[in-house]
Order: C-alpha cells, then structure tokens, then sequence
C-alpha cells in the first residue's frame, strides 16, 4: 500500500485495486477500499463505510514479514491519518516518533465505538511503550503531524 492512491472519479473494479495495490478514497458519500497484502499473499481487501473514516486523508497498510522488525513512517494526513493491519501476528510497538500535540487511536476492526481500544497522546506514548496489540484486524489513527512508528510481529 506504499503506492499510490487513486481519487480520480472515475469507475474501475476491485480487481484493478487488486491487481495495482492501491487504495481508493472516496472524496463523496461512498466506502474507502484499501488493499491489504498480508504476508506477500494478494488476497485481502478492507472495506470500510466512509461515515467511520470521515476526517482520514492518508491511509497506509502495514506490511511487514512474519516476526520482524518493521519501521513505518506515516505522512501527515489533514486532519487525521490512519494505519492498517490485518494479519495474525501480534504487534508491538517499539518506537514512536510524533508530535506532543497529536494523539494515536487504536482500534480493534472498525473505526467505531465499538472497535476502540485506546487513545495515547504524542506528550506521553513514548513512556508507555512497549505497547503490544493483538491480530487481526488494528487500526492506529493519528490526528496530527508526521509519525514513524517500529513494530515487532511475533505469533
């Protein structure tokens, strides 16, 4: 999902987002598409209602081998911008670099009320860590600034 992001408004299939890797972001009242590619297998894909995702700007998947250290910068997004990994190892967080004024949510699946885990603030994350998050599906938004995050998978 390193790739590029298509907001053309123009019709194409999910099988062009499949075969291109890339993700599609509603700029109406539709559903974001992002392809997730999970361990090299080209077989996943997220849909999300875009009531939940209203505010996202730039959305990334998380990407990374199976128990390795994995290092992801993610771009501003204005106002928010999110992470996305779907897979069955657990992830922990290492490493945080992000603005003291911007906060990271995390959520189990879907950007709801009831996918919430946890908020942290950029001004004490650093402290808390390591953080460990299950599999499946987790969703990290950050609202504000530019972030690099380090995670270690493992399961």
């Amino acid at each position: 999902m390193d790739r590029q992001t298509s907001r053309q408004p123009r019709a194409f299939s999910l099988y062009h987002l499949y075969l291109k890797s890339n993700q599609y972001l509603s700029s109406g009242q539709m559903i974001y598409v992002v392809n997730v590619q999970t361990r090299n297998v080209m077989d996943q894909l997220l849909v999300q209602e875009a009531g939940y995702t209203k505010g996202i700007t730039a959305y990334e998947g998380l990407n990374c081998p199976p128990s390795s250290t994995c290092r992801k910068p993610l771009q501003p997004g204005n106002p928010k911008s999110g992470l996305v990994y779907i897979g069955n190892q657990t992830q922990t967080l290492t490493a945080i670099t992000m603005d003291k004024t911007s906060s990271l949510s995390v959520y189990y699946g879907g950007i709801t009320n009831f996918g919430f885990f946890r908020t942290y603030t950029g001004s004490t994350i650093r402290s808390l860590l390591p953080l460990t998050f299950s599999p499946g599906i987790t969703q990290y938004i950050i609202s504000g600034g530019r972030t690099s995050f380090t995670f270690q998978f493992s399961g």
